[in-house]
């Protein structure tokens, strides 16, 4: 089972140079996050990391979400996660990151 919210708010930063800016540099209004903790709403508190595991992403979405899916976490993995915030936003990859996350909130239907 598939827990959106998370997923969603998970793509969400990790689609948004804005919020990276704001909530892993910044840390403003009381609101931290973090390039692992974006990954684990995506991934982890989603229940997705269960599912990809179990080879049973197809049997949820659509086979376009699966590729998506599949290339935002070889992305992701690109990415030193222990990195210091500022060089994870800067990064080469990042960018592909977040056009990836976003593409995906247009396919689930969100902006």
């Amino acid at each position: 089972m598939i827990e959106h919210t998370s997923l969603l708010d998970g793509l969400r930063e990790l689609a948004s140079l804005d919020l990276q800016i704001r909530l892993w540099l910044d840390g403003e209004d009381d609101q931290m996050s973090s390039f692992t903790e974006a990954i684990c709403k995506v991934f982890d508190d989603s229940g997705l990391t269960r599912i990809v595991e179990a080879n049973e992403l197809k049997k949820y979405f659509p086979d376009e979400i699966c590729s998506r899916i599949n290339n935002l976490d070889r992305l992701i993995n690109c990415v030193p996660e222990f990195a210091e915030p500022h060089e994870i936003v800067e990064h080469p990859e990042m960018n592909q990151i977040r056009l990836v996350a976003a593409e995906l909130l247009k396919l689930l239907g969100t902006k």
